[in-house]
């Protein structure tokens, strides 16, 4: 059994890595650190500027405003400083080029939790929203690189299984893991027996090397 909950995304990375990553990661959670907690809200300006501009309704140009602003405040001598805020007020431009054409209507935010063979994950959706007349469940991926279609699959099985089990529902279409460098919204799906089956050893499988690690 694992003694505390799993991120979803971190679960996700698990599932879908190799032996040697899978390894890593459980390491990693084992001995968490001050770097590893802060790699978590590394887009967290980019994600404050995108809340921002859904909750105020505010134009496209304002939200770009943001993304100058992070640009100004990069001007430092700390590379790494320098680097975060450049790629937040990136992902900022990327949101405004593929979304800033509309707004979310938000709803009150809601986690939700499953624990499957010993192993708990935590499903936190960045934003809870009505989407084009849908109820959604919304989870934004900021990364530079490609996103792996695998990997998204994984998330939105996951996050699907959270809102099912939580809210007696199929999910499917209220659950989204949006892209934010290319725009594609990855919907969730009905969860399946084979869908419960895979999720339920991969949790297997992370006892096994949580025991082994």
């Amino acid at each position: 059994m694992i003694p505390r909950p799993f991120a979803v995304k971190s679960f996700a990375d698990f599932l879908c890595g190799s032996e040697a990553k899978k390894a890593g990661i459980v390491k990693k959670y084992k001995n968490r650190n001050p770097e590893a907690i802060a790699m978590s809200g590394y887009y967290s300006s980019a994600k404050a500027a995108i809340l921002a501009f859904n909750r105020k309704r505010d134009s496209r140009q304002w939200l770009l405003q943001q993304a100058v602003e992070l640009e100004k405040r990069a001007l430092v001598p700390n590379k790494s400083l320098r680097t975060k805020l450049l790629c937040n007020a990136k992902a900022v431009r990327m949101y405004e080029q593929h979304f800033g054409h509309k707004h979310y209507e938000y709803l009150k935010p809601e986690k939700f939790r499953f624990s499957l063979r010993g192993v708990t994950v935590n499903v936190t959706p960045d934003v809870h929203v009505i989407d084009e007349g849908v109820e959604r469940y919304v989870k934004f991926y900021f990364g530079s690189k490609k996103l792996n279609y695998i990997f998204a699959r994984t998330i939105t099985d996951c996050m699907s299984y959270g809102v099912s089990v939580n809210k007696d529902d199929a999910a499917g279409p209220a659950v989204a893991y949006v892209d934010i460098s290319t725009g594609t919204i990855h919907s969730g799906n009905v969860i399946t027996d084979k869908v419960v089956d895979d999720i339920s050893k991969g949790c297997e499988e992370l006892v096994r090397v949580w025991d082994m690690t």
